[in-house]
């Protein structure tokens, strides 16, 4: 964060015993510049990710499920059996889809609450240093050198006219 101030010292206006700035705060302690790394690609996927794990673990636990499914056979309480047997799995497999969304959800929450704090902080910083230093513009600026301009100008030419009166 050094660098930022320093960029933003550079701006700073410093005349007599006042300092004003010259940009916002805004310009220089930013978002992009103070937390750039929040809400990049990766956290952004996270959710994504834990939602595939789960339908990942619901569709293995199916295949595996299914695959232990025994229909073959002449026994009907055989059957009955392993059907009522994959219909338990099947039920708690599809848990793991459930916990995946769940914590897609819970990860999104925090986040976006994580990302919200942290933009009050920044614009709380911003407040702060705007309070600090009275805000000059470049077109305050230019004002202040076109009235100093034209007092300058008359000045000169009073001192044409009283020298031209004193030689003359």
């Amino acid at each position: 964060i050094s660098h930022l101030w320093n960029e933003f010292d550079e701006s700073l206006i410093k005349k007599n015993n006042t300092i004003e700035n010259s940009l916002d705060s805004s310009y220089f302690f930013n978002e992009h510049s103070l937390a750039s790394h929040v809400g990049s690609k990766f956290y952004s996927s996270i959710p994504g990710i834990l939602l595939g794990i789960g339908l990942l673990g619901t569709f293995l636990a199916l295949y595996v499920a299914l695959a232990q499914l025994h229909l073959g056979g002449t026994d009907t309480g055989e059957m009955k059996t392993s059907i009522i047997h994959f219909v338990e799995m099947v039920g708690i497999k599809f848990t793991a889809s459930v916990w995946g969304i769940l914590l897609s959800v819970i990860f999104t929450i925090y986040e976006k609450t994580l990302e919200g704090k942290l933009s009050s902080k920044i614009k709380h910083l911003q407040d702060n240093i705007d309070e600090a230093f009275k805000r000059q513009t470049a077109e305050q600026n230019l004002s202040l050198l076109l009235t100093e301009s034209e007092q300058q100008t008359l000045a000169l030419n009073s001192l044409a006219e009283t020298l031209t009166q004193r030689i003359s």
